[in-house]
């Protein structure tokens, strides 16, 4: 940390609240038809998920899970399904409406994910399946082009003032100082649930408020169900569905990802 974040902490918890960074949001808002959502599931330091959710922040999430992980067949096939949302929102030349001429000017896009544990699951996806060889040839084409597309989604994200690859914990505790020790700040669902906007600062509601314990990582427990609640960070209203996934994720699986259509 440097002197000038001691100084914006120690003011924070002064106050008892979160406080602004600056007046301007170093964030491009775009439309909801311009943003995917993407969240993952997996089980503890595993690389493979066990289940992905995505879409837009106005419409319900789609929810794909597996039985078991370690079943790459399995996992591969949940991947492939997710191909042709996300290439087709990254304009990829066979998928995109505008084609693959370069000269073409298409609008701008995000993919938004929690936090930062769901960045580091496209590079775990990159160095999948980018050489994939095996199984069905058109298959593996849709596998070897969302490797592709994860690895440059993962370097983009670590490019200093990209506003294509979206991590909300990042975006918020940049546009804001949290009075919170920096661990803490690493958890969205503090950051979300935890807080709420009001005016221009960001003021915390009642201690009793349970969404305040949910977990937004990508990692699980097997033990807890509530550490399957994965929720989507860039929601454009209130409220949220109850998704309910197939039976291979306990109950709660991927409860609150998306807003109501």
């Amino acid at each position: 940390m440097t002197a000038d974040e001691v100084v914006r902490r120690l003011r924070a918890y002064e106050k008892g609240r979160a406080l602004p960074r600056g007046e301007t949001l170093r964030v491009r808002r775009l439309p909801a038809s311009s943003i995917l959502v993407l969240a993952f599931v997996r089980m503890g330091g595993e690389s493979a998920p066990w289940g992905i959710a995505f879409g837009r922040p106005d419409k319900a999430a789609e929810v794909l899970t597996v039985p078991e992980p370690r079943n790459r067949d399995d996992v591969a096939a949940m991947v492939a399904k997710l191909a042709p949302t996300l290439l087709a929102h990254l304009h990829h030349p066979q998928h995109s409406p505008y084609g693959p001429d370069p000269d073409v000017a298409v609008p701008p896009f995000q993919v938004w994910l929690p936090n930062d544990a769901h960045v580091d699951m496209l590079h775990h996806l990159s160095y999948a399946y980018t050489f994939a060889r095996f199984g069905d040839p058109s298959r593996v084409a849709r596998l070897q082009a969302v490797g592709r597309a994860c690895g440059w989604l993962f370097r983009e994200a670590h490019r200093p003032g990209q506003t294509v690859v979206m991590s909300a914990a990042r975006q918020l505790t940049e546009s804001y100082t949290f009075p919170a020790e920096t661990t803490r700040q690493g958890h969205t669902g503090f950051l979300l649930a935890g807080w709420k906007v009001a005016g221009a600062t960001l003021v915390p509601p009642p201690r009793q408020r349970p969404s305040n314990c949910l977990s937004r990582s990508a990692s699980t427990r097997p033990s807890s169900a509530t550490n399957w609640r994965i929720m989507s960070s860039c929601s454009t209203k209130r409220g949220s569905p109850t998704i309910r996934p197939r039976r291979t994720a306990p109950p709660g699986a991927f409860t609150n990802c998306f807003p109501r259509s």
